[in-house]
């Protein structure tokens, strides 16, 4: 292979450099992420080790921000170093990683430290005064989701330094957001599960139209209850008009292992939910939509109690269900 010029060295070493203080400022901002997601998910501290699996879950994917079209042939080969790097700790687990830590927050720190101490390796072989240890460092090749890219790819521009300081955190701001996107999925699987049963109703729309019946119903649903999800999956005609059948699954987010529903809190649906039903925005700054939420975070659906009525959307009765208790979910289960 063709040695490369200092000039193409000197572009690797300096997006290394800025990789290294996106990791670093991400790493700052997150600490604060996990305080919040611990308080508004579980209700506790966070004081137990989820596992290196967990928290290597929670970085593998969030680089892939870089990948994207802003940050040109540098933030591609970037998003496959950070992956594939971290994604072979699970079988070749760095020594500073191998032990026990205290909590989530604690484990998440070494983890990002690190990475920040193999980006310094990396950045000091490539400023090595040994050509064969530059031309190694050089070619490594780095695998990830299907995607093979070499260190030298980082000599490539697309990634915005500190002195440009609007692109720079614009990319800070976007890894942190990925990053509580990752966090907070994974806790929902691990803390919570989707309830579901199903609705049969007839009847029409406020404005006379029963089209828009779904609609303007689960919003006014989400008014009392912003844990819940609807899915309208058949009308039916042939009732007098103008009414038609409807069935609908209602999907309300609780937590596992108690002995009654403990829904996800208001503060927990503001923070997490985008929009209340398709196209109709609630926080712009929300982590997910709310399909999302429950069709693709891998929360598990478990079937309850079928409901049937048949009085018009304003009228609807309660399902039968337990209500909220007051107690914390461990006291609830005990």
């Amino acid at each position: 292979m063709t040695a490369p010029t200092q000039a193409q060295i000197d572009a690797a070493r300096n997006n290394l450099a800025i990789l290294r203080e996106l990791n670093q400022e991400a790493a700052e901002h997150h600490t604060l992420k996990i305080v919040n997601a611990y308080a508004l998910l579980v209700g506790e501290s966070d004081t137990a080790d989820p596992g290196l699996p967990f928290v290597l879950g929670v970085f593998e994917n969030v680089f892939s921000y870089l990948s994207g079209e802003a940050f040109g042939p540098a933030g591609k080969a970037a998003a496959t170093l950070f992956g594939g790097m971290i994604a072979g700790w699970i079988d070749n687990t760095p020594p500073s990683l191998a032990g026990a830590f205290a909590s989530y927050a604690t484990r998440y720190d070494a983890t990002w430290r690190e990475l920040n101490h193999q980006l310094d390796s990396l950045n000091d072989q490539l400023g090595s005064k040994d050509p064969a240890t530059v031309e190694k460092a050089w070619n490594t090749q780095i695998q990830f989701n299907g995607q093979t890219s070499t260190v030298s790819a980082l000599s490539s521009s697309g990634l915005p330094s500190k002195v440009d300081s609007n692109r720079f955190d614009d990319m800070v701001d976007g890894v942190v957001f990925s990053q509580d996107q990752s966090l907070w999925r994974s806790m929902l699987q691990e803390h919570y599960e989707a309830l579901y049963y199903t609705w049969y109703h007839r009847g029409q729309g406020e404005d006379g139209n029963y089209e828009t019946l779904p609609l303007e119903w689960a919003r006014y649903r989400m008014g009392y209850y912003p844990y819940v999800f609807y899915c309208y999956y058949d009308y039916q005609g042939g009732y007098e008009p103008p009414f038609h059948f409807i069935c609908a699954n209602e999907y309300v987010v609780c937590r596992k292992g108690t002995n009654n529903w403990y829904y996800l809190n208001d503060d927990a649906c503001r923070y997490l939910f985008i929009d209340s039903t398709p196209n109709s925005v609630i926080n712009a700054d929300g982590l997910f939509h709310r399909e999302a939420v429950m069709n693709f975070l891998g929360i598990k659906h478990v079937e309850t109690v079928r409901y049937c009525t048949t009085d018009n959307p304003f009228d609807w009765r309660e399902p039968p269900r337990a209500a909220r208790p007051d107690a914390a979910p461990q006291a609830a289960a005990a």
